[in-house]
């Protein structure tokens, strides 16, 4: 995870101080030690994620197709997701739209958010092709779309095929 999270502040430009660095902060130490901020560390260098890794695209823009979403906002302005009402309670939601954690108050959502930042976009994910499900991994993230691409072993002549996915995903993409 701390490699993902590196790699991605690397592709960001992101030298010294982190807007991810909360991200890190839960990791254990020898994770944490493959990069150092500030250092001049290179992308793809020895120990660091490949560079298929998750890119995210700009996440400050709020425009949203569903007015009921609420986007919620890192200290530093960074669009870390949506809440949205549902089931008598408020469902933390990816940038791109599908649900990240279980209905609760509002605040608690909204504080679910800003705590994990967006460490979701590592997480394994699940795209719907008619009635079956397949592994993914998260290519490219933004509110308004979001690229998978295939990493299922039942899949293996499919491996790598890239989808893009007009935002909101729901119901065609989930977490694992």
């Amino acid at each position: 995870m701390a490699q993902l999270v590196a790699h991605l502040l690397c592709k960001q430009g992101v030298r010294g101080s982190s807007p991810l660095a909360s991200t890190l902060s839960h990791l254990s130490a020898p994770a944490a030690e493959s990069w150092t901020p500030g250092a001049g560390a290179k992308c793809g260098g020895p120990g660091r994620v490949p560079a298929r890794s998750v890119r995210p695209v700009s996440t400050t823009s709020t425009t949203d197709r569903r007015p009921d979403r609420v986007p919620v906002h890192r200290e530093d302005g960074e669009l870390v997701g949506f809440v949205v009402p549902q089931d008598g309670g408020w469902t933390p939601c990816a940038v791109f739209g599908p649900p990240v954690g279980e209905p609760t108050e509002q605040d608690a959502a909204e504080q679910w958010l800003r705590d994990h930042g967006l460490s979701y976009l590592a997480a394994r994910w699940l795209l719907r092709e008619g009635d079956d499900w397949i592994r993914v991994d998260l290519v490219e993230a933004a509110p308004d779309r979001v690229v998978v691409a295939v990493a299922d072993y039942g899949r293996i002549d499919e491996w790598g095929r890239r989808t893009e996915l007009a935002a909101p995903v729901d119901g065609r993409l989930r977490l694992a």
